[in-house]
C-alpha cells in the first residue's frame, strides 16, 4: 500500500513541476516578447530565467532516472516521451526572442507550446492510470490466501494423480 502512495505522489509531483514549466516557459516567452532594457539589462535575472526550463526539464527526469523501483518501469516509455515533449517545448521557447507580442509567429509558438501541454497531460493521466492499475493487480497477487492443513493435503493428493 506505501508503494501505491508514493507512486501517486510521485506522478502528481511530475504533473506539477510540468505544469509549472510550462507555466514558466509561457512567461519566459511573454517576457521576452515585452522585454525591455532594464530586464536584459539584468544579465544576473534573465539569465537565471533562462536556465530555469532546463532546470525544470532535469527536475522532471526523476522517472526515467529512477531504475531501482520496479513500478516506474510499467511507464518507462510514457515518462520518456512525455520529457522529449517537454524538451521540444523548450526548444520552440527559446527559438526566437524577436517576437513581437501577439503577432501571428508569437501566437504560432504559443500555440505550438499550449498543444505540447495538452499532449503532456494527457501522457501523465495515462502514466497515473497505467500505474494505479498495475499497483492494484500486484496487490491483490501479492496477498496471500491462508488455506486449512486439509485442503493443503487435497492440493498435495491432486497433484499427485496429475502426474
Amino acid at each position: 500500500m506505501e508503494d501505491t502512495f508514493e507512486i501517486k505522489k510521485d506522478i502528481r509531483t511530475l504533473i506539477i513541476l510540468n505544469f509549472l514549466a510550462y507555466i514558466n516557459n509561457f512567461l519566459f516567452s511573454y517576457g521576452c516578447t515585452l522585454a525591455n532594457d532594464n530586464l536584459r539589462g539584468n544579465s544576473l535575472v534573465f539569465g537565471i530565467w533562462a536556465l530555469s526550463p532546463y532546470i525544470f526539464l532535469v527536475g522532471t527526469s526523476f522517472i526515467i532516472a529512477t531504475d531501482n523501483k520496479k513500478e516506474y518501469k510499467i511507464f518507462k516509455k510514457e515518462a520518456i516521451a512525455d520529457w522529449i515533449i517537454r524538451f521540444i517545448a523548450c526548444c520552440v521557447v527559446f527559438r526566437d526572442f524577436n517576437f513581437k507580442f501577439l503577432s501571428f509567429e508569437y501566437i504560432t509558438q504559443q500555440g505550438i507550446v499550449f498543444l505540447l501541454l495538452m499532449i503532456n497531460i494527457i501522457l501523465e493521466i495515462r502514466m497515473y492510470k497505467k500505474a494505479m492499475n498495475n499497483i492494484s493487480i500486484e496487490e491483490d497477487f501479492d496477498e496471500k490466501e491462508n488455506i486449512s492443513e486439509g485442503e493443503n493435503l487435497m492440493l498435495k493428493a491432486w497433484a499427485k494423480q496429475q502426474q
